[in-house]
């Protein structure tokens, strides 16, 4: 690794600090999206272009940028971080550029860390607090509290860990879609700093294909949405879960992706063959034949979605870790209902009825 005095890194930084202020002098007038910082200061910048000039003069500074940001790297590393007096974050993360992409999408929503603890060191932290609250006047109601949630803890085994999770900052993702050559549409997530991010497209609408999404209703469901904290006085910004409660919630949710996926093919793969069956009717009867036999089979599929989901049910009653395919739970929870090998969907229903337990 090469060594730089002292003089050649302010050379380097002064001109860092040009190429800086040119780079936010490009994007500010075309900027977008951004977002106040904790200081009430515009910051994570997000400006569009479809200019292939100004796209060329950013990717020459985005480069410059980046021959500052490995220098200083190269310097923080050589002097142990004691001597450099440029902060990391003045120069990290460098900016973004996205190309041609066809679709932009900005959301915020609440971000989540997570760290772990162990039984001991929990109550290390309740034992601290009580005896702080041993010298307050008063604060017998408080003890009390704390020694009846300690209990949680002591009652566990000796090691056990627990996930602690916080939400307390804001993440911004902004996805994009990309267009191949044979029509797919490819998405793509991406992070960027508070230095920003320039897109530039010539396919691009930024007033109909640039959306800012500021308060997504997410549906997907996360493990923790089953799981009931632990309160924990003692860890006032986390929230608390023992560690074997959430593994045991990541295999059910496994579980029913698995059966839910399994499902979502069966109902693609009916749909594509009604479809494939209403188009060989050349006559109004076949037509009409054709939409009874769907509509037969449309119910067959719905009855045979609700039994596989009762088997789920039963499965989880039985306390089973398993993951099993849709095969698998059929013959460990329902006798001989087994795979579909051989047998036609009405005639697999009529099977899985008489087996059914009740």
């Amino acid at each position: 690794m090469p060594k730089f005095s002292d003089v050649e890194f302010e050379q380097s930084y002064k001109h860092f600090l040009q190429v800086q202020r040119e780079w936010f002098s490009l994007i500010t007038p075309i900027t977008v999206y951004t977002e106040d910082n904790a200081n009430g200061e515009s910051s994570r910048p997000i400006a569009f272009t479809s200019d292939k000039k100004m796209l060329d003069r950013a990717q020459h500074l985005i480069a410059e940028w980046q021959r500052f940001a490995d220098l200083a790297d190269a310097k923080r590393a050589e002097t142990k971080a004691k001597t450099l007096a440029v902060h990391i974050s003045c120069y990290s993360p460098v900016p973004t550029i996205m190309v041609s992409p066809r679709k932009v999408t900005v959301t915020r929503f609440p971000g989540t860390s997570s760290g772990k603890a162990t039984r001991e060191s929990i109550l290390n932290r309740y034992h601290q607090q009580l005896r702080k609250l041993d010298k307050v006047p008063f604060a017998a109601g408080a003890i009390l509290s704390l020694k009846e949630e300690m209990k949680a803890f002591e009652n566990a085994p000796e090691g056990a860990l627990y996930r602690l999770r916080m939400s307390n900052y804001i993440d911004t993702q902004v996805m994009a879609r990309f267009d191949g050559p044979n029509d797919e549409r490819n998405l793509d997530n991406y992070r960027y700093g508070a230095h920003g991010m320039l897109v530039y497209s010539e396919h691009m609408n930024p007033k109909a294909d640039f959306t800012i999404n500021l308060n997504p209703s997410s549906g997907t469901v996360s493990v923790f949405d089953e799981l009931t904290p632990l309160p924990c006085a003692v860890l006032p910004s986390a929230t608390v879960f023992l560690m074997d409660d959430v593994e045991a919630a990541k295999l059910r949710h496994k579980q029913v992706y698995i059966l839910e996926t399994a499902i979502y093919q069966r109902e693609r793969l009916f749909r594509k063959r009604s479809e494939a069956l209403m188009l060989r009717s050349d006559t109004q009867e076949q037509a009409q034949k054709a939409r009874e036999k769907i509509k037969a089979g449309a119910e067959a599929v719905a009855e045979l979605n609700a039994m596989d989901r009762e088997l789920l049910t039963m499965k989880t009653a039985a306390g089973d870790n398993d993951l099993l395919t849709v095969p698998e739970m059929r013959a460990r929870y329902a006798n001989e209902f087994g795979s579909r090998g051989g047998h036609t969907l009405k005639q697999l229903v009529e099977r899985a009825h008489k087996l059914r337990k009740v």
